[in-house]
């Protein structure tokens, strides 16, 4: 798969490929469930209105990073880790493989949220994912050992 350079990303940018990771199955065919991700860079998660999860073009799963306000409405701390639990079940083969992109929906610039320019934006998976085997029912966590990032680069904002 191509990698998505590092670069300038526009903000209000819809469907942005941002990372692409790739997961294994050893033994068996594996449903994959659940991924875990992390906003990196210098944005703030305002930057970024969410993020979708693609498989050969195909819609399999959504996240949003989010902030805390307080009662007058300043954001008072953000979450920078998301998790996703997919809403359209991604079997990987056994011996087989997926590539998994990570699409950024960053916010368009307006007086409530203003375009970080400058500021750099990625998204990088949070080393859990977790999958459970078909023919076996096991659970199985995946970790780096199964799963790695093929690209993951950061971009900077611009108007």
């Amino acid at each position: 798969s191509s990698s998505p350079r590092a670069g300038n990303i526009k903000c209000g940018q819809y469907d942005f490929p941002i990372t692409r990771i790739r997961v294994s199955a050893g033994y068996e065919d594996i449903e994959l469930r659940f991924l875990r991700f992390r906003l990196n860079g210098t944005a703030s998660t305002d930057s970024i209105f969410k993020y979708s999860l693609t498989e050969s073009g195909n819609l399999v799963g959504e996240g949003v990073f989010s902030s805390v306000f307080d009662d007058r409405g300043k954001k008072v701390s953000e979450y920078r880790t998301a998790s996703t639990t997919l809403a359209q079940q991604l079997v990987i083969p056994k011996d087989g493989q997926k590539i998994i992109t990570v699409n950024a929906h960053l916010t368009r610039d307006n007086p409530i949220t203003p375009c970080e320019v400058g500021k750099t934006i990625a998204i990088d998976y949070d080393a859990y994912f977790e999958a459970v085997g078909l023919a076996s029912g096991t659970r199985i966590p995946i970790s780096t050992h199964n799963s790695r990032r093929t690209s993951t680069n950061r971009h900077t904002l611009t108007k």
